[in-house]
C-alpha cells in the first residue's frame, strides 16, 4: 500500500526583493534566482531534491494580486 503524501494548501509566497539562503550559504534575491541555483542547493542537500513537475493550470487572483498554480508532480502523479 502506498502511502498517502500530504502538501500545504498554498506554498510560500515570496515578495520582489525577498532574499533567500541557498545552499552552501549564499544569499540571492528570488527575481535573480536561475535554474542553477536549484541543482546546487539540491546537491549540496542530504534532504532535499528537484523533482519534475507539469504545471496544469495558472488562475489569476485580480482581489490579491496574485496567481494559484496548480502543478502534478511526475514521479508520483500527485496533482496538487
Amino acid at each position: 500500500m502506498e502511502a498517502a503524501l500530504s502538501f500545504p494548501r498554498t506554498a510560500a509566497r515570496f515578495s520582489r526583493g525577498s532574499v533567500i539562503e541557498l545552499g552552501g550559504g549564499r544569499w540571492k534575491r528570488v527575481e535573480q534566482l536561475l535554474d542553477e541555483d536549484f541543482e546546487a542547493s539540491a546537491e549540496m542537500s542530504t534532504d532535499k531534491r528537484l523533482e519534475l513537475i507539469t504545471v496544469c493550470n495558472i488562475q489569476r487572483k485580480r482581489d490579491r494580486n496574485s496567481v494559484v498554480i496548480d502543478f502534478q508532480l511526475e514521479q508520483c502523479q500527485t496533482q496538487v
